[in-house]
């Protein structure tokens, strides 16, 4: 029996999966016949939907509408175990993973780790902007949203006012302008509906974005579309201008101090943990640079997937950090991991198929790009529900999400504004 409680797995090649996300996931699930013992690690005890993490920013959704534990989604399967903990080095000459808990011995190594927000040198700005890469994200903004509005019903000073009925999002791609559709209708709609001590008038989102438009990995008729949505829900656009600083009392813009309470930075990533564990050459985002079978150069033992993975895409250009690329890296690391293991043909190389892109622009309006095909408004959000439901972890899930986002639709209700933590 190993340290982890399981028995007969001495003879079998170790096989040790670092995160929890889309890429570990479908590395793990490919993996469920393959003759090996796979230790899953990852420092929480549940897998997330992330391109849902807004909505439980925004209060609406609640957290278990998109996270699952990870020993649920595993249960069936008897080749894995789960170690919660943190990674804090690795031994590639010894193979030894070293965690908060156990030193974990593989044979096989894969990386799937996800990406943390990149504050380009100003560290000091991270505890004011928040990111939302985590769950503990998502309610930490949402927490803070809805204290600022509790905070603001009373607050006499008409600046300090002022400073709590303001948001501020920088980047404009999918992640900022989804949170800054949403946010804009939970504090316009939602919230000030409720409270006859705020007015619409007195609520800001300014959404900044250094480019001369938003959503610039879609074709600009999309992009377009959906700025002229975000305005008619009351968001201030500020394209072509960058955030130059971030205090507890506001956010400086192109040289314009705006004060404000509630900041969320979606501006970059930064691949960290890899790095630092490895010792290996990495992009300027800290992605490690893998070979077509997604391996490490010089090192045939080890895999990347996802987020952590610079994977060569059209023109040579990295593909995007996105659900979709993780899920069919996962899927493939696994597939050869496989043959390999029970002596098979190897698959070639990874072929990444793009089956589209799609973002949501508030209430009844999406996007979608799918090959040739360009869809937006109703019909598009339509697309985004059915396939966003599609991929939701659970059965129980999908009828939770379902269920509140049919409610919201014809109610224009947000089920999940209870305020946890008044004091965080």
């Amino acid at each position: 029996m190993d340290r982890l409680g399981n028995e007969n797995v001495g003879d079998l090649p170790k096989v040790v999966v670092i995160g929890g996300g889309f890429a570990g996931l479908h590395a793990v699930r490919g993996l469920s016949r393959a003759k090996c013992h796979i230790t899953l690690v990852d420092r929480t005890n549940h897998t997330v939907f992330s391109p849902l993490l807004y909505q439980v920013a925004t209060a609406a959704l609640n957290e278990d509408d998109i996270a699952t534990p990870l020993r649920k989604v595993l249960r069936n399967q008897k080749n894995v175990s789960i170690l919660m903990g943190e990674v804090t080095s690795i031994d590639t000459d010894a193979k030894i993973v070293k965690t908060t808990i156990h030193e974990l011995p593989y044979d096989y190594l894969i990386v799937a780790v996800g990406v943390q927000s990149n504050y380009f040198a100003h560290p000091e700005w991270a505890p004011i902007a928040k990111s939302l890469k985590t769950l503990d994200d998502a309610v930490s903004i949402r927490n803070q949203l809805l204290k600022s509005f509790e905070l603001a019903q009373t607050e006499d000073d008409p600046e300090l006012r002022k400073a709590l009925l303001t948001m501020v999002l920088a980047g404009g791609g999918p992640t900022g302008v989804e949170m800054a559709g949403a946010a804009a209708e939970l504090l316009r709609d939602s919230l000030a509906s409720e409270n006859s001590n705020v007015t619409v008038d007195e609520i800001r989102v300014i959404l900044v974005e250094g480019s001369p438009t938003i959503l610039n990995n879609f074709d600009q008729s999309l992009a377009l579309a959906s700025q002229e949505k975000l305005k008619s829900l009351g968001v201030e656009l500020r394209l072509g201008c960058h955030v130059d600083g971030v205090t507890a009392e506001g956010v400086t813009i192109a040289g314009e101090f705006v004060p404000c309470r509630n900041v969320v930075w979606a501006a970059g990533v930064l691949c960290k943990g890899p790095k630092e564990w490895l010792q290996v050459e990495t992009d300027r985002s800290g992605r490690l640079f893998v070979d077509p079978e997604l391996r490490i150069k010089g090192h045939a033992d080890i895999y990347v997937a996802g987020d952590a993975a610079n994977i060569p895409g059209p023109g040579d250009r990295p593909l995007p950090g996105v659900a979709q690329v993780a899920m069919q890296g996962g899927d493939f690391v696994a597939s050869h991991l496989s043959a390999r293991l029970g002596g098979r043909p190897l698959p070639e190389k990874f072929i990444y198929k793009d089956f589209g892109n799609m973002a949501t622009v508030g209430r009844a309006f999406a996007i979608a790009e799918i090959r040739n095909l360009k869809v937006k408004g109703f019909l598009g959000w339509m697309m985004w529900l059915f396939i966003h439901v599609l991929y939701v972890s659970t059965f129980r899930s999908r009828l939770s999400v379902s269920f509140r986002w049919f409610w919201a639709y014809i109610t224009r209700d947000r089920s999940a504004t209870v305020l946890v933590q008044p004091n965080s």
